[in-house]
């Protein structure tokens, strides 16, 4: 055998120290043929076999699958009703239910706001087959009519490389967050975001402090 030759290299050929290889009559030698995908889908190649053989080259066809990672998300992104000046929280998973490692290279919000904040986000990650990761959406009470928010999940999944979620909340503001004495004219401000402080006292939930307007 004189030489060996694919037509792709995604079909990597054995390591020879040097040629030519003497087979003997009747002998024969094993070639190993590493299928090695450098990006999804199906894939082939010929395998050429040159040698002193009158009838040479002798050529195989063969013939790989690259399947891909496959992204799923469980968990609800609706909140519903939250009290004002209080967090809620909740948990998504995000999961690879392909046959193939899946890359997750970023989760964020399509665009920033104050009311919404990941607590926990451990991307971007890889998740491997049958594997996942969870991601911890905080929901801060403080906006004066129910918003909707995009989160974006970019991955390599060639099915769907960007998903999107749409994270629903909606601010519960009391009558009156004030003390007796001023409640008239409390009364008239209390759906603003600047009466939380009176009202969070008043709610048996737990609040968050922080107010950054660059929070995620």
């Amino acid at each position: 055998m004189a030489d060996i030759t694919t037509t792709s290299t995604e079909f990597a050929l054995p390591t020879v120290a040097s040629y030519p290889i003497l087979i003997g009559p009747g002998d024969a030698v094993a070639l190993p043929i590493r299928f090695a995908p450098t990006s999804f889908g199906t894939k082939s190649a010929t395998i050429k076999v040159f040698s002193d053989d009158p009838a040479s080259p002798g050529q195989v066809s063969v013939r790989g699958q690259a399947p891909s990672g496959k992204i799923a998300v469980t968990g609800s992104t609706h909140f519903g009703r939250v009290r004002a000046c209080c967090v809620d929280e909740r948990m998504i998973a995000i999961c690879n239910t392909g046959d193939c490692k899946l890359d997750v290279s970023s989760v964020a919000f399509r665009r920033k706001s104050r009311h919404w904040k990941l607590v926990n986000n451990p991307f971007p990650a890889t998740l491997h087959p049958g594997s996942c990761l969870n991601v911890v959406i905080r929901y801060k009470a403080t906006e004066k009519f129910a918003r909707s928010c995009d989160l974006l999940i970019h991955s390599d999944d060639p099915a769907m490389p960007t998903l999107c979620l749409e994270l629903l909340a909606s601010t519960v503001w009391p009558e009156v967050c004030c003390d007796d004495s001023r409640a008239e004219p409390c009364k008239r401000r209390c759906r603003e975001p600047s009466c939380c402080t009176r009202c969070c006292d008043d709610h048996d939930c737990r609040c968050d402090d922080t107010d950054d307007e660059d929070d995620e």
